[in-house]
């Protein structure tokens, strides 16, 4: 799951964010705080263009581990609702499993 969270819509965690109940100003804050990261690459001795991710956040970022958190609290809560639904079915492994 952790090279999946790398690929993490920023949207989608604030669209988490804010149907758990955070306030917008703290979701701002947060969106704020991951989405003004830049990169720049240095190739063949130059320095190249900046850019901007619009996804995943810095290694060893502190709130990697709550974001993460909230992401499969988000997963989780999709699933449910979606098995109540009846959409969600499940595959046998085998011809003979369950």
């Amino acid at each position: 799951m952790s090279k999946a969270y790398d690929r993490v819509e920023w949207k989608f965690i604030t669209e988490i964010m804010l149907r758990i109940g955070f306030a917008q100003s703290w979701v701002n804050s947060i969106v704020n705080y991951v989405s003004t990261v830049f990169y720049q690459v240095v190739l063949n001795r130059s320095i190249r263009d900046i850019f901007r991710p619009t996804r995943g956040l810095q290694q060893g970022d502190p709130l990697n581990p709550f974001l993460f958190l909230m992401c499969g609290e988000g997963l989780s809560s999709f699933m449910r609702l979606v098995s109540k639904g009846g959409s969600l079915k499940g595959v046998k492994a085998s011809r003979s499993g369950p």
